[in-house]
Order: structure tokens, then sequence, then C-alpha cells
């Protein structure tokens, strides 16, 4: 299928990663966990860190200017780090951070120079994610991508995030082998996992490659100002609850 026809451009997929973030937060922040609206909102919105690590890796080397890039990146996160901590109840640094560490991996792999030395870096930066919402995932993500960029084959968007659902999907295997049994655990970790190979198949299919040709800067900023602007309400709302 030629990208002319598709339907999706890149700033229509951000929105929908934004609405499956949003549902993500919803449910960890107001319903109980063990639910079927509580599972399904939460798995839903794993879709959306790998949708942001996918166009990190490809608009790092598209951005007029990696140090706006990255500055924004570290302004953003610094913002979003208490309205993330209120919302959530958590102590981890926020996905803007996340991606902040991912950037610098990328810049690593691109600027590098000697294998050891690259790998080594690369390596203490994805430890260091760890950290962050979405810590290794996120690191290990970005790394697929950026390794992958370039594959002229027939579907490669789409393994590449199959690839990323394998390790997720692997890791999540053994987390929840534990609470739930060897066998019990396989449906949880497929439900988990779908959100993921859908995501790539979205971007296989339907993504034109291109941004929106109308309100490029609202589109630019929104992404941005949504993100703590989001959790700061689910914050409110959830103090108000008592």
């Amino acid at each position: 299928m030629k990208t002319e026809t598709r339907a999706l451009n890149r700033d229509a997929i951000k929105y929908i990663a934004i609405i499956a973030m949003t549902l993500n937060h919803v449910a960890s922040v107001f319903m109980k966990p063990g639910t079927w609206l509580y599972e399904s909102f939460t798995d839903i919105g794993y879709m959306t860190a790998i949708i942001m690590c996918y166009f990190l890796a490809d608009g790092y080397h598209y951005t007029h200017s990696k140090d706006s890039y990255c500055r924004r990146l570290l302004i953003f996160a610094a913002i979003s780090q208490i309205p993330f901590n209120l919302a959530l109840g958590v102590f981890s640094l926020n996905i803007l951070f996340t991606l902040l560490i991912c950037f610098a991996i990328i810049w690593v792999i691109e600027n590098v120079s000697g294998s050891t030395q690259r790998n080594l870096f690369v390596t203490g930066l994805t430890v260091l994610s760890v950290i962050g919402d979405w810590g290794i995932f996120a690191a290990i993500f970005t790394i697929i991508f950026e390794r992958r960029r370039g594959n002229k084959g027939q579907y490669q968007i789409l393994i590449s995030f199959c690839y990323c659902a394998l390790v997720f999907g692997l890791f999540e295997y053994l987390d929840l082998s534990g609470n739930y049994g060897y066998i019990a655990a396989i449906p949880h970790v497929i439900f988990e996992t779908l959100p993921l190979v859908a995501a790539g198949l979205m971007m296989e299919f339907l993504y034109n490659g291109r941004k929106s040709d109308r309100n490029q800067t609202f589109n630019k900023w929104f992404f941005y100002v949504y993100y703590p602007t989001h959790l700061l309400v689910l914050a409110g709302i959830k103090a108000l609850m008592g």
C-alpha cells in the first residue's frame, strides 16, 4: 500500500497514543486492580510508550535542532515530575525523563566511535533508565528501532514492533508467572502484548509518514503540555475524592 493512501499522519497517531495513555492513567488512579475494565484500560495504554519510542528514534534524525529537542524533553520532564508522583502515587521518574535517556542512547549509537566504548555507554544508559517510567523497556525499544532503522524489506516496521512486543512479553511472563502460575500467566501476557502489536500494525499499514498539514505549532506543543496537565487534573480529582 502506498503511503499516500494511508489514513493516519504522525499527529493523528500521537493523539491516539495520548488517548491510550490517558485511559491507562485513569485506570491506575481510579480503578480497582483485577477488574475487567481496569485490565482493559491498562493494557490499551501499553501502546503509548512504544509509539513514543518509535517517533523518538525516527524524529531524532529529522529534527532541525537536537539541542532544542533535548531541552524540550528536559523542561517538560521537570514540569511533569510532581504531577506524575501525585497522580500515580509512584516515586520513579516520569516517561519524559525516560525518553531523554533514550535520546541519549541514540546519540551515543550515532556519535561514539569504537564498539566497546559505545556498547558500554548504551548498556549504562539502559541500566540507568530503570529509574524512569517504562524504564528498561523504553530503552530496549529505542535500541531495536534505531538498530533496525533503514531496513528496506517488507513489513520492517511491523517486525520491529513485534521484536519489542516479544521482549516485553518475555519480561512480563517471567514477572506474572510467579503470581498466576506458568500456564495461567499466558493469557495475561497475550492481552498485555497485543496493544504493542496493534501499534505496529497501525504504523505499518495506516501511517503515511507525514505530519499534519494544519496546526503544526499547536500539535507540536500540545503533546508536551498535555502530559503534565492531565496528570495535574488527575491528581486534583484524586485529592478531592480523598
